[in-house]
């Protein structure tokens, strides 16, 4: 009659996902999780066959959330305010934390290795302001998103260079 499709994630509660009479099924699922499966054929009357089992690991995915939205790198004296927007297409529940890398630039355009700073962002900050910075120097700040599974967007990167406040 169908297949009885039940799923679990220790291998000993299960519970019943689908019936079906198809040969194939798809299941959604969370990414780099271990799930065990049991099918069962049921025929016209009810009556269920021995069960098949397997385990499957699902993969972890190779994409990187989304970037985060609405970028601005405001300079100000000796600082760099930095306000951001959540991304579309990933749950709030799904954002680990946010990076923020900012870098010296040096007179050939290049980055200067040894001034690179780190800051890790708690997710539900959407504002940074980076003080001590030298007035006149020309810095590179990239915002990142850091998701659940540790993967890492791209990036948002602007260059800014911190400028004296005007006097009165």
């Amino acid at each position: 009659s169908h297949y009885q499709i039940q799923r679990s994630i220790d291998g000993i509660n299960f519970v019943a996902i689908t019936t079906t009479t198809e040969s194939s099924y798809t299941d959604i699922v969370d990414e780099d999780t271990l799930f065990y499966y049991r099918i069962y054929a049921v025929d016209q009357s009810g009556n269920k066959s021995d069960y098949t089992s397997s385990e499957i690991q699902t993969e972890l995915s190779p994409l990187a959330p989304p970037n985060p939205l609405d970028v601005v790198m405001i300079q100000s004296e000796g600082a760099i305010n930095v306000a951001w927007r959540r991304p579309a297409g990933i749950g709030f529940d799904k954002i680990k934390r946010w990076r923020l890398d900012i870098n010296e630039v040096q007179s050939d355009g290049d980055d200067n290795e040894f001034t690179l700073k780190t800051y890790l962002i708690d997710k539900d900050r959407l504002f940074m302001r980076i003080d001590d910075l030298i007035i006149g120097q020309e810095y590179r700040t990239t915002l990142y998103t850091i998701d659940n599974k540790d993967r890492i967007s791209s990036g948002f990167t602007a260059r800014s260079i911190p400028q004296p406040t005007p006097a009165p």
